[in-house]
């Protein structure tokens, strides 16, 4: 259906730009190599240079890696590469439950809120990047589907499994004024693939 302004351009003579959704996202803040927080490791491409970590991981898991790995966060600045021998390093499935999904103005990644069974529990974070917005599309077109509300907290979450790559974002450590969030800065990012129970 052509929305209704696109009638007075038509009247006009002028062409229509047609819109694609959040593959249209503009990032509020310029994102680039150079002055972003680790860009080519949240935006990675390549992925058959790392190793499948066996079975299927939980929320739990991926909040434990704060204190395992702490030493070696210290060592973590803007334009670091991956950590070796740490989740940076491998590819992982994780299984849980999605309890809010936004997409962030700053870079127009698809941040997923994912709990487990009880809904006040501590959470983590998994990424869709920009570079992947059709499969950003997909996700939330099947999240409205269910009745899910996109940004905001969603009582009856959605269950969901997914493959990504371990990340550890500084930039907010400890998340401490994340209400969910808070005590880990460690996320899968980016993710791969998704599926939704």
């Amino acid at each position: 259906m052509i929305p209704l302004y696109a009638y007075f351009f038509l009247l006009l003579g002028l062409p229509v730009q047609q819109t694609n959704g959040v593959c249209d996202c503009k990032p509020s803040v310029e994102q680039n190599t150079s002055e972003s927080y680790r860009y080519g490791m949240k935006h990675e491409k390549d992925f058959s240079k790392y190793p499948e970590h066996a079975g299927t991981i939980r929320v739990e898991t991926v909040r434990s890696w704060e204190k395992t790995y702490r030493k070696k966060e210290r060592r973590v600045f803007e334009q670091s590469e991956r950590m070796k021998e740490t989740p940076e390093d491998s590819i992982y499935t994780l299984s849980g439950i999605i309890y809010s999904a936004k997409i962030n103005e700053h870079d127009c990644d698809l941040h997923l809120e994912i709990g487990t069974e009880d809904i006040n529990a501590l959470r983590t974070v998994a990424e869709i990047t920009k570079d992947n917005c059709n499969l950003q599309e997909q996700v939330m077109q099947q999240l409205k589907a269910k009745g899910f509300s996109m940004g905001q907290q969603n009582s009856t979450g959605v269950k969901c499994t997914l493959t990504g790559l371990g990340f550890y974002d500084g930039k907010h450590p400890l998340k401490k004024n994340k209400k969910y969030e808070k005590g880990s800065a460690w996320e899968i990012h980016p993710v791969i693939s998704i599926t939704l129970e």
